[in-house]
C-alpha cells in the first residue's frame, strides 16, 4: 500500500480531477452511455480489487480501461474519457498493492487507446488497436514488475497482456453494435457505411425523387469540404447532406429540382406551401424508421431553420391580401451544431446555384456572400457555435468548391 504522505497526494489529485471531470461532463453528448460505460469499467474493478491478494499482478489484467476507453472516446469525447481514465488509475493505485506504479501503466495505456480509437474509421482496424495496445502493454509492464519485484516471466506477461488486450477489442465490437442500434449512435463506422455502402433509404431517393438525389450528392461534396476547412465532423456533414431531403420521396413531383425547375399549377400557394414544409417532417419521420444516428435526424429537423419561403410568401403577397408571413414559414429548430449550420449554408448556396441559368466567378462570390450574411442577420447561426472566423472560412472554401463543381457552366468573359 502507499504511504500515508503519498496517499494524502493521491487524493488530492483525485480531487483535482473530480472538479476536471465536472466541468467536462457539461461537453459530453451522451451522458446516458457514459453511465453505463462506467459500470464497464467500475465492475472489473471490484474484481481486481477483490482477487488482489489472490492473483497478486495478474489481476491488472482483468481490467476493462481499454474497453472502456475505446467505447467512452467514441460515444462521448475524449476529454472525458481521459479524466475518468486518470481517476480509475489513481484509484487503483490506493486499492491493490502495486500502488502508484500503476498509475502511469493505466494513464500511458488509456492514452494509447484513445489516440487509436480516434484515427480509424473501420471495425476491423481494431484488430491493430488491440494488437498496439498488448505490444504497450507489455513495454510498461516488464519495466514496472521490475521495480516491483513482481514474480512474473516476460513470456507470461506477453500471453496475458495480448490476452487482455484482445478480449477488450472483442468485447468492443460485440458491445459498440448494441449501442449504435439502441441510442442511435453518429460513430465513424455507421457514417462511413452510410456515406459508402447503398443505404435503401438512397436507393428509394434516387429512384422516386432523382433530382433530389443529386441535389443531395452536390451538397455533400460542399458541406464535407466545408467541414474538413474548419475542422468539424466531415462524415457527419457528408452523411447529414446525402439524407437531409429524403422527406421528398413523399410527393416528389412538387419540388423544382424533378420537374426541371418548374413549380405545378394543380394546387393552391397554400397547399403548395404545406406539402414543402412536410419534407422536413417526413424525413425524421423515415430517418426514425430506418434508425439513422439523431445527430442525422437532427440535421434533418434544423436544415431549413424557422426560414420564410420567400417565393411562395411572394406569390401570396400578388394574390392574397392580410397574408400572414408566419404560415409561410419553416418551424424548425435552428441548427445546434456546426455540421447542420454547414448543411443549411450548402443547401441553400448550392438551390441557388442550380437554379442560376448562367453562372460566372462573381456571381458565385455573390450568390455564397449573399447567402451567408442573410443567415447570419437572420440569426439562423446563432445556435451553431460557429465563430466569424469558422464562417469565413467556410464562405472562402464554398467559393472554391463550387467553383469547381459547377466549371463546365461557368461563363468567362
Amino acid at each position: 500500500m502507499v504511504n500515508g504522505a503519498l496517499k494524502a497526494i493521491v487524493i488530492l489529485f483525485i480531487t483535482f480531477l473530480s472538479v476536471l471531470l465536472i466541468s467536462a461532463l457539461k461537453e459530453v453528448r451522451n451522458p446516458e452511455i457514459l453511465l453505463i460505460n462506467s459500470f464497464i469499467l467500475i465492475i472489473p474493478l471490484y474484481l481486481q480489487i477483490l482477487f488482489a491478494d489472490r492473483l497478486g499482478v495478474n489481476s491488472v489484467f482483468l481490467s476493462s480501461l481499454p474497453l472502456f476507453a475505446t467505447l467512452n472516446s467514441l460515444i462521448c469525447g475524449r476529454k472525458s474519457t481521459f479524466i475518468l481514465s486518470l481517476l480509475y488509475a489513481f484509484l487503483v493505485s490506493m486499492f491493490l498493492p502495486f500502488n502508484y506504479f500503476l498509475i502511469v501503466y493505466w494513464a500511458t495505456v488509456s492514452l494509447v487507446v484513445i489516440f487509436l480509437s480516434g484515427n480509424i474509421s473501420r471495425r476491423y482496424e481494431f484488430i491493430f488497436v488491440a494488437l498496439i495496445v498488448s505490444i504497450v502493454m507489455v513495454l510498461l509492464m516488464v519495466p514496472l514488475s521490475y521495480v516491483n519485484s513482481f514474480e512474473l516471466g516476460i513470456y507470461s506477461i506477453f500471453v496475458a497482456s495480448f490476452l487482455s488486450a484482445f478480449a477488450n477489442m472483442m468485447l468492443f465490437l460485440l458491445i459498440l453494435p448494441l449501442f449504435e442500434y439502441w441510442f442511435r449512435l453518429a460513430t465513424p463506422f455507421i457514417l462511413y457505411e452510410l456515406v459508402t455502402i447503398e443505404h435503401p433509404l438512397l436507393r428509394l431517393l434516387l429512384e422516386k425523387a432523382p433530382g433530389t438525389y443529386q441535389h443531395s450528392q452536390d451538397v455533400s461534396v460542399l458541406a464535407e469540404a466545408a467541414a474538413e476547412a474548419i475542422g468539424a465532423n466531415t462524415l457527419l456533414a457528408k452523411a447529414g447532406a446525402l439524407y437531409h431531403d429524403i422527406g421528398k420521396i413523399y410527393n416528389p413531383d412538387y419540388f423544382t429540382e424533378n420537374i426541371g425547375g418548374r413549380t405545378r399549377e394543380d394546387v393552391n400557394i397554400y397547399q403548395y406551401t404545406e406539402i414543402i414544409k412536410s419534407h422536413v417532417a417526413k424525413g425524421v419521420e423515415l430517418a426514425r424508421k430506418y434508425r439513422l444516428p439523431k445527430e442525422i435526424e437532427n440535421i434533418i429537423w434544423e436544415h431549413h431553420s424557422d426560414s420564410l419561403i420567400k417565393y411562395f410568401y411572394q406569390q401570396a403577397l400578388k394574390t392574397f391580401t392580410n397574408v400572414d408571413p408566419e404560415f409561410f414559414k419553416y418551424h424548425n429548430p435552428k441548427p445546434r451544431s456546426k455540421e447542420s449550420a454547414i448543411l443549411m449554408l450548402c443547401d441553400v448556396i448550392e438551390a441557388r446555384a442550380r437554379s442560376e441559368g448562367e453562372l460566372s466567378y462573381e456571381k458565385i462570390d455573390y450568390i455564397v456572400d449573399d447567402v451567408v450574411l442573410s443567415k447570419i442577420i437572420e440569426g439562423h447561426l446563432d445556435n451553431s457555435k460557429l465563430t466569424l472566423f469558422e464562417i469565413s472560412k467556410i464562405r472562402e472554401v464554398l467559393k472554391k468548391t463550387l467553383k469547381s463543381l459547377y466549371h463546365q457552366r461557368i461563363k468567362y468573359s
